[in-house]
């Protein structure tokens, strides 16, 4: 949905929403704004959003799926490469990804380029949590790991990648460099998760990163793994060109620490 202000001054906009003419149920629809991915609160008639003068903002009315956990993505990988439920964008990358057998049917095969997911409206920055199973191979390599957001101009503030690897030394969770040269990273391991010197990961295991606050943190099979200071995951919450700079999570990739991924869910904060 669209709403245009034609004025010359910004204004907010009430909008009536007919939700039965549109074929949605009033208490399972959330609204959100299309660009940014802010949650919009409903009203009984509708919603308000402030609009610029002589501008648009571009509104997603979507019906949440029966769902006990409330997810807002979802992929089980049974019968199909793409997500059963999604706010978002519901493809992997590569979207020819081959089937293979998974935690309790299929999952998605992971190949030595990894396989993508941009999290934009599934996820924010400020909150969120994702949950996957991994089958590793006992090989070094990334497991999971965020893109990179670059300043554009001067002064402007980046947003470093985490990553989530297997090495020699066991599970890593770090936070990498912000740029080349910078010695900014954070790296925590936990008791429990190191491998004494040889790469014995191997099976589906079963990962939960959650963050809020600038906090982020990783637990594995249930335990936790450690807790890491965070700028955001690059999820993206700007309109026009800053979509494009948005970044993807990537699943592999570099190694060959995982062959298929599983269950993925995404959480976030919703307006109701």
């Amino acid at each position: 949905m669209w709403v245009v202000n034609t004025a010359r001054k910004d204004q907010t906009v009430d909008v009536s929403v007919d939700f039965a003419a549109l074929g949605l149920n009033r208490g399972k629809t959330v609204a959100l704004n299309a660009e940014t991915g802010e949650a919009i609160a409903l009203t009984r008639r509708g919603f308000s959003v402030p609009v610029p003068q002589r501008d648009f903002v571009a509104i997603h009315l979507v019906e949440l799926p029966r769902s006990k956990g409330g997810e807002s993505f979802y992929a089980s990988f049974d019968g199909r490469r793409e997500a059963d439920w999604a706010l978002g964008s519901s493809m992997f990358e590569p979207a020819g990804a081959p089937l293979t057998q998974g935690v309790k049917g299929l999952a998605l095969s992971v190949g030595r380029e990894g396989v993508r997911l941009w999290p934009r409206l599934h996820l924010t920055d400020a909150e969120g949590r994702l949950a996957f199973h991994a089958r590793l191979t006992g090989k070094p390599g990334l497991i999971f790991s965020t893109t990179p957001k670059q300043p554009r101009r001067a002064g402007e503030p980046g947003v470093a990648p985490i990553a989530i690897s297997l090495d020699k030394d066991g599970l890593a969770f770090e936070r990498l460099e912000s740029k080349p040269g910078a010695k900014d990273g954070q790296r925590v391991s936990s008791r429990g998760f190191e491998t004494r010197g040889r790469l014995d990961w191997d099976g589906w295991h079963a990962f939960d990163l959650a963050w809020k606050g600038g906090k982020a943190t990783l637990s594995v099979d249930g335990k936790h793994v450690g807790t890491l200071d965070i700028q955001g995951l690059n999820i993206g919450g700007g309109t026009g060109v800053a979509l494009t700079e948005a970044g993807k999570f990537l699943f592999g990739g570099r190694g060959e620490a995982v062959a298929a991924v599983d269950e993925v869910s995404c959480f976030r904060p919703l307006g109701k």
